[in-house]
């Protein structure tokens, strides 16, 4: 129902009702408060506004329940099914960006009432000032994530996600970080004889067998703290990677990163670790360490810590950043053993799906991350390139016909790890 009616001023303007809560009110229109010259005006502006209310809120009726509650509700019932089946540290991560950053502006606000407009105003304007790009990334994940999920409900709770097309900050070009090289390994690993006044020490046996292990390995630390003896088939000389150490919730996951197992090939040094790290003791009957799917173990972790128990990531890591110190070398991590593993792989002429593989990554893009151009890499591209390899001389000895020794200019690390000079005359 429209009507027209007199303004005190002069004109008129329009009215209609409308239901709110159940109630019938009256709503007005007057030409932005001036009021229309005339009354035919006025009551027809009046019918249209109030066509265009009828339409709101049949729209509205129409909108799923679920549309109407807020972010911070949905959240609440999606983490509890994204977290249920997960045993990793995700969600120690997205907990602070929920918390810190995306609860405070949208905790309260509706589903259906976040726009795409608002979600890349708040990226550009709160999330992006003075903070690296991939930290954006890393606090706008969970929200993106969640929101997408309405999308995808059945039936839907939205039917667009708002963060669709929402522009974030572009990746700049890292730094690559610290890798193991073979010397590094050495002089962590180097234990002085009894009554030696040489230098060395400075990783204990036990982590400098890991760390062995590790960089002809490739595995991930947590794989690494998880590695049960039945894992490995010594006749076959490979290992299975399937045992993951989870340290947020202190248990063993039967799956890795990309949740499938994956076989690495066992070189000769990676097996006398292994062996020296399990000589002399019982292969059976359990490890000790809770396994998240409730399963018995009936296997022993591989690689013990000092004080016993696992190697974990956080206490190898520890380790490692002491012995780099003490050895005045600089600071690696065990991630930087994974890498150099990728890098020595590539230097030993391994193709990169194969390094792909080995590693357990779903892109040769982070593998491509892992690994440097090295010289060696430089001698190898030029030799298969046709280009002469230069020769130097590095030193004088009398045992050599023409009085010097001449040297390739480049590096190879053998199965051992120590770095050596390939040598012609």
């Amino acid at each position: 129902m429209a009507w027209a009616e007199p303004l005190p001023g002069g004109g008129y303007r329009g009215g209609y009702k409308i239901k709110v809560d159940g109630k019938y009110v009256n709503r007005y229109v007057s030409d932005d408060g001036k009021g229309f010259r005339r009354k035919s005006d006025a009551k027809e502006a009046a019918e249209d506004a109030a066509a265009q209310a009828r339409r709101r809120a049949a729209a509205a009726a129409a909108t799923p329940k679920a549309a109407k509650m807020t972010w911070g509700q949905w959240w609440d019932i999606f983490a509890a099914k994204r977290y249920r089946d997960r045993v990793n540290d995700l969600w120690k991560v997205e907990a602070r960006a929920i918390d810190t950053h995306i609860r405070p502006r949208w905790g309260n606000v509706p589903l259906n009432e976040i726009k795409h407009t608002d979600v890349q105003e708040w990226v550009a304007e709160d999330l992006a000032p003075g903070r690296k790009w991939n930290t954006v990334r890393t606090i706008y994940s969970p929200f993106r994530v969640s929101m997408n999920a309405t999308v995808k409900q059945k039936p839907p709770i939205l039917d667009a996600s708002p963060c669709v097309g929402v522009e974030l900050p572009k990746p700049k070009r890292r730094r690559r970080k610290r890798q193991l090289t073979g010397s590094d390994e050495t002089v962590l690993s180097r234990r002085p004889e009894r009554g030696s006044d040489a230098i060395g020490g400075y990783l204990h046996p036990r982590y400098a067998r890991a760390m062995r292990f590790q960089r002809r390995t490739g595995v991930r630390p947590g794989e690494l703290a998880g590695l049960h003896a039945d894992q490995i088939d010594f006749e076959r000389r490979e290992v299975t990677i399937s045992n993951v150490y989870v340290t947020s919730h202190g248990a063993i996951r039967a799956y890795p990163k990309d949740e499938e197992d994956r076989v690495v090939p066992l070189l000769p040094e990676a097996i006398d670790a292994a062996h020296e790290a399990l000589a002399g003791r019982p292969l059976t009957g359990g490890c000790g360490v809770r396994h998240a799917d409730g399963s018995k173990c009936d296997s022993v972790i591989v690689f013990l810590a000092p004080r016993g128990g696992l190697v974990t990531p956080e206490g190898y890591k520890a380790a490692l950043r002491r012995g780099c110190k003490k050895a005045k070398i600089p600071l690696v991590s065990p991630y930087s053993v994974r890498r150099g593993f990728a890098t020595w792989a590539k230097d030993c002429g391994v193709d990169p799906f194969t390094i792909q593989l080995l590693l357990g990554h779903a892109t040769l893009d982070q593998t491509a991350d892992y690994v440097l151009f090295t010289e060696a890499a430089r001698q190898q591209f030029l030799v298969a390139m046709g280009e002469p390899v230069q020769l130097r001389v590095v030193e004088e000895r009398d045992d050599l016909g023409a009085g010097h020794e001449a040297q390739l200019d480049r590096t190879q690390l053998d199965t051992d790890g120590i770095e050596r000079s390939s040598v012609t005359a």
